[in-house]
């Protein structure tokens, strides 16, 4: 079932008075339900796209919504969009020139990306050898605090109890 809707997603042409909102979202629905990815999605788009569509947008758009804007652009320009949404000549060559600056902006951060991506794929990991731990030997160890005198530091006596009768001298229990 899944590749039926597969092949229905690649056999899907825009028909000649569909506009490409009308088209994309059609695709879009078949797509979801084919659990099909965006980029997948976005060669479909291109391959069942009206021929004059099809030619205006092969300049190298790398997302889906950069296809989907490239192709309202396009079909504007061709003549197809609606005198209501067809913007005026400024207007367009506006929208043009954004999204060719926008296009020459993204080159070279996706060169960056894939410099940086190779760098990264060049870098190796590798682990660090740590000395074993020194067996301790069968003898007690000494700790001392306060420096190196063992004497610096008596233990307290402990404190003097006083009894009817008894004198002051300490008793030791």
């Amino acid at each position: 079932m899944r590749w039926q809707k597969a092949n229905k997603l690649w056999g899907r042409d825009q028909g000649q008075q569909e506009d490409v909102d009308a088209y994309v979202t059609a695709l879009q629905k078949i797509a979801k339900s084919a659990g099909v990815h965006d980029d997948m999605l976005r060669y479909a788009i291109m391959r069942g796209m009206r021929k004059e569509l099809r030619n205006v947008i092969q300049s190298g758009v790398t997302t889906l919504s950069g296809l989907i804007d490239a192709a309202r652009i396009a079909e504007i320009a061709a003549g197809d969009g609606s005198p209501s949404t067809t913007p005026d000549g400024p207007l367009l060559g506006q929208l043009l020139d954004e999204m060719s600056a926008s296009r020459r902006a993204a080159e070279p951060n996706a060169a960056e990306i894939q410099r940086l991506t190779a760098r990264l794929a060049s870098t190796t990991v590798s682990t660090v050898d740590r000395p074993s731990l020194v067996s301790r030997s069968s003898s007690p160890r000494r700790v001392t605090f306060g420096g190196d005198n063992p004497d610096a530091r008596r233990p307290t006596p402990p404190p003097t109890q006083f009894y009817a009768g008894q004198s002051a001298a300490p008793v030791w229990a």
